[in-house]
């Protein structure tokens, strides 16, 4: 029997996205790591840690994964922290 669809041909397509979110998660590790050198580095470990924070809204702007009340709330309190953090710095 032959398949009709190769799967080859179909991850085609996808290639240049992901070598875009490569290319963008190396930039934002190597910007993380050259703030090290900077007045109060912590931060950047900080804002790093927001990257799952980041891929959520992501998913849910981009995708239209559904987001619940109660991760609402962790995500602000999440941003609210790094705000308080920053203001006291």
């Amino acid at each position: 029997m032959i398949c009709k669809y190769e799967p080859r041909n179909q991850a085609r397509g996808v290639w240049p996205t992901l070598g875009l979110m490569g290319v963008l998660n190396a930039l934002a590790l190597g910007l993380v790591q050259a703030a090290a050198s900077l007045p109060n580095p912590e931060y950047a470990a900080i804002t790093a840690a927001l990257f799952g924070v980041l891929t959520i809204l992501l998913a849910w702007r981009v995708l239209g994964e559904r987001v619940q009340p109660l991760q609402w709330v962790g995500i602000a309190v999440v941003f609210g922290g790094t705000g308080v953090q920053a203001a006291q710095g």
